[in-house]
């Protein structure tokens, strides 16, 4: 730094000091200070990482899952299993209509058709009053039939649309310290890939049920027609269906590590994507490549072995029906049965192998179970670590713009220090308290638990605002979120606020003269991540939303560190303009946007060990601040 700069830098500093304690102070309001010990709150719960890798799978853990993922939609699933119950007696009946169709005569099974006929009023010993009976029997399985998909669909639609909103809803409302442990891959394939697969599962499991209804029960109007020669093929068809049992099992273990794969490669992608600029500067875009390209051959190779299994499992019911069916018609013909008996029996067995087929879905089914514990997992993850309301921060006997910190405490998961230790202190309605430390000294986690995303494990963070539809606390962080829409829309964030305040914030956040530039104004369409406008003007439309709110507390954690100086210095006289006004928290690592602050909290191990206004921290002979300041050229005039 030069000596001319260096010079006005210090006589900044000096006058600052002088400022401070002279002009400032007298406009603030008394503070309640806290008391020296806080006992912990009886709410208080440990923060742990989330464990979402243990799971038993044997039977009953499976149909809980099962049961707990799919009971909103019990009832649909109740009318479906009657539809199609329904649709297995009518079609049960048509088929079985063969034999008096071939033979005649009224009884044995063509006493029920008699019976029919003579409900129905038709003419019992005319042949072509059973035909309109089969013939309306057919109609009304294809009736049931129709019901019964509609139905499948419904429920599918309605669990898929449920299910993403809701694992949604539970992930927005869950713990801070729980949401860190969730990447955003793997938030990103639970709401979307592995919320679709588990609608898959769901559709395939309704497509099992129906083929085993029908199995189940022409089989029944099988025996019924001829039991000894239905058993045999039951028998051939049961150890078919075992062997696809066995087969999808061991499909689910390579399920299980196509899922693995796929976690790590949606990881790497989103990763890679998110830091393209940085691979393109180093020029290692190559590497990366490699990278994702190692991850996708091991992920081939998984599908590979599961595919391979699956293919089996497809080829294996058909060959073997076939050879039940030519057991049953030779063992038929050989023992002397008539034509109708073996034409009822193809006939049905026909239909049975039809349904069976879906049994080879047993394979896909199997595929999907790693997905659907997954996200049985998370949902169990997530109403177990629901985060408290923000309006639990709110103390009703504090000032609008007060904040007291009673022995607040805060350890991460793991960690092997605490990250804020017992800090208690509070805040003046208006004040500006600037909080500055080294890396790792609990800065960030000191306004997490101020703004309220993270509970204390003892003690408490309060702050007092004031009864208001939306909260009048803002937050800006160092880096900040734009959203796909306007400007308008991304100042207003879902708050009823009018163009004209929207307007007055942009113009308070140094947005003015980009607004005056574009076509539309505050109406200006903007991409996601805000990938249209540079780095300041992003940070500057975060400081507008802050400001559009008409905050009572306005916490800054690092909001101007990677601004230039020309947008530094327009969020600085927005602060300087809402001195007294409203409470200010800042966190900074460039002491100098905090010279002006009321007050300097330093942070060191999680403890405030400096708590003075800038300037006569500056001139404490040892002052962790002054030591920080002489790094960053900043002296005080003495």
């Amino acid at each position: 730094m030069s000596g001319t700069v260096r010079d006005a830098v210090l006589s900044k500093a000096g006058r600052t000091a002088q400022w401070l304690s002279k002009a400032r102070e007298p406009v603030l309001p008394p503070c309640r200070r806290p008391p020296a010990r806080c006992a912990p709150l009886a709410s208080t719960r440990a923060t742990r990482a989330p464990d979402i890798a243990r799971d038993h799978v044997n039977l009953g853990v499976r149909l809980r899952i099962l049961w707990e993922l799919y009971h909103p939609v019990r009832l649909l699933l109740a009318g479906y299993v009657a539809a199609v119950v329904l649709g297995v007696a009518v079609e049960g009946m048509a088929l079985a209509a063969i034999v008096p169709l071939i033979e005649g005569g009224d009884g044995g099974i063509g006493g029920l058709y008699g019976r029919i006929i003579d409900l129905v009023g038709l003419d019992s010993t005319s042949d072509g009053s059973l035909v309109i009976v089969v013939g309306g029997l057919f109609v009304l399985r294809a009736l049931t039939q129709y019901g019964s998909k509609v139905l499948a669909s419904t429920m599918v639609r309605r669990q898929t649309l449920r299910l993403q909103v809701g694992l949604f809803r539970a992930y927005l409302a869950l713990r801070w310290e729980t949401a860190l442990h969730i990447s955003q891959g793997e938030a990103n394939l639970l709401l979307t890939t592995q919320t679709q697969q588990t609608a898959q599962f769901l559709r395939k499991c309704v497509s099992l049920l129906e083929g085993a209804l029908y199995s189940v029960g022409l089989t029944i109007v099988a025996v019924l027609v001829s039991p000894e020669n239905t058993l045999i093929a039951v028998g051939l068809i049961g150890v078919s269906a075992l062997a696809v049992t066995i087969i999808a099992t061991r499909i689910n273990q390579y399920a299980e590590l196509v899922l693995s794969a796929s976690k790590s490669q949606a990881g790497a992608l989103l990763q890679y994507a998110r830091g393209l600029q940085m691979l393109r500067a180093f020029d290692v875009s190559e590497h990366a490549v490699r990278h994702v390209e190692e991850l996708a051959d091991e992920r081939e190779k998984q599908m590979y072995r599961s595919e391979r299994v699956k293919s089996l499992a497809a080829v294996l019911p058909d060959l073997v029906f076939v050879l039940a069916l030519l057991a049953v018609v030779a063992l038929a013909f050989r023992s002397g049965d008539g034509v109708a008996e073996v034409g009822a029996i193809v006939a049905l067995l026909f239909r049975v192998s039809q349904y069976l087929k879906r049994f080879s879905d047993l394979a896909a089914l199997s595929e999907l179970v790693p997905a659907v514990k997954d996200v049985h997992r998370h949902q169990r993850l997530f109403a177990e670590n629901v985060s408290r309301p923000l309006s639990a921060t709110t103390a009703d006997d504090l000032s609008p713009g007060e904040i007291v910190l009673e022995a607040v405490r805060f350890r991460y998961e793991g960690a092997d220090s605490v990250a804020v230790n017992g800090i208690t202190n509070c805040v003046r309605p208006g004040e500006f308290i600037g909080v500055v430390g080294p890396s790792g000294s609990g800065k960030s986690t000191l306004i997490s638990l101020i703004v309220g995303l993270l509970e204390p494990q003892h003690g408490r963070a309060s702050v007092g605002l004031s009864t208001s539809p939306t909260r009048r606390l803002a937050y800006v962080a160092q880096s900040p979120f734009v959203l796909k829409g306007s400007i308008a829309f991304n100042v207003r964030w879902f708050r009823d606020i009018s163009d004209e305040r929207v307007t007055k914030a942009c113009e308070s956040a140094g947005l003015g003269e980009l607004l005056r530039r574009l076509p539309q104004g505050v109406h200006t369409e903007v991409e996601q991540e805000g990938l249209t406008l540079s780095g300041g003007e992003r940070q500057r439309l975060a400081m507008a939303r802050a400001l559009a709110g008409d905050p009572e507390i306005l916490v800054l954690d690092e909001a101007t560190s990677a601004l230039d100086s020309e947008s530094e210095s327009a969020i600085q006289s927005a602060l300087d303009q809402m001195h007294g006004s409203v409470t200010v928290i800042a966190v900074a690592h460039r002491l100098s946007t905090v010279l002006s602050a009321d007050r300097i909290w330093v942070l060191e191990n999680g403890q405030i060990i400096e708590d003075a206004p800038a300037g006569e921290l500056l001139r404490t002979a040892g002052s962790r601040f002054a030591a920080l300041g002489s790094l960053q050229g900043l002296h005080s005039e003495g």
